[in-house]
């Protein structure tokens, strides 16, 4: 298994000089507990001032329901009043992984910043393969940062969200199926691991 690269997160003024943060697919037609734990980390980092600004990525998970990265930004500015609005960019039309990263290194280009100096934000489960997939595109430098230490760090009660989240039906499904994608465990071992949860 392919380890992180380490990255002291140290919560200090800008850190970073943007921060990509990565979809996560509708519930109907509200943010999964996965998109709200991205989306209130991303809240917290701006309301800290770690970045001067973050692009939420993310396209429609369903045709007709609004888009992810839309349901982000109404999360954060209703809890995150104190941060502007200018600070909070879209990326709306993304489908996947690979398109999340792709279409945000647009962005990032088109305000010049320096892809060394960008962050990616999701979660743990899904951090592996967004870093390789930043590869593939190159963004061969984008540091890792996973949502559920920033949102511990700067409220504790998320703890026991998290814990009980990664316990779940469906933080054990995601899991696996992150495993699967990245062909960790065979398709079959991905069956027989959910229908033996189930």
């Amino acid at each position: 298994m392919e380890k992180l690269r380490p990255l002291e997160l140290k919560y200090e003024p800008n850190q970073f000089a943007g921060v990509i943060v990565m979809g996560a697919r509708l519930n109907k037609e509200v943010l999964s507990l996965p998109g709200i734990m991205r989306a209130h980390a991303a809240g917290d980092l701006l309301n800290a001032e770690v970045t001067p600004f973050v692009i939420l990525s993310g396209g429609r998970s369903f045709p007709n329901q609004p888009t992810e990265a839309e349901m982000m930004r109404q999360y954060i500015e209703t809890n995150f009043p104190k941060v502007s609005p200018d600070r909070i960019l879209l990326e709306i039309d993304s489908s996947s992984t690979v398109t999340n990263l792709k279409y945000s290194k647009r962005i990032a280009q088109a305000r010049q910043v320096p892809f060394d100096e960008l962050g990616v934000l999701t979660n743990t489960y899904h951090l592996q393969r967004t870093l390789g997939t930043a590869r593939k595109v190159g963004l061969n430098d984008i540091k890792p940062i996973r949502a559920e230490p920033v949102l511990t760090h700067y409220d504790l009660t998320w703890q026991n969200k998290i814990d009980q989240f990664y316990r779940s039906p469906q933080g054990l499904f995601l899991i696996l199926w992150e495993m699967a994608l990245r062909g960790i465990i065979s398709p079959a071992d991905f069956i027989q691991r959910i229908q033996g949860h189930l």
